[in-house]
């Protein structure tokens, strides 16, 4: 589905990418992704752009971008993919 909205951990599984590829794909640090995605640091635009443009989908797509973004963030069932 075009418009889902998911974690960035979901959309790093999904495109089968390890933390370190998906870190050396957006040019940021493996500890970047990691604190980003356990909701320890909050992504700055242009990281939030290399990560989009590194998992192949729209900023408003990655749950932890929406809150920086300050949109909602998406329910438990849409984010709870394992």
């Amino acid at each position: 589905m075009a418009d889902e909205i998911l974690s960035l951990k979901t959309w790093q599984r999904r495109r089968l990418l390890t933390l370190r590829s998906l870190a050396a794909a957006a040019g940021v640090s493996p500890v970047t992704v990691f604190e980003i995605q356990s909701g320890k640091r909050t992504p700055r635009p242009g990281t939030i752009r290399a990560l989009s443009t590194a998992i192949g989908v729209a900023p408003e797509q990655v749950d932890e971008f929406r809150a920086a973004m300050g949109f909602p963030a998406a329910t438990e069932e849409t984010n709870d993919e394992s």
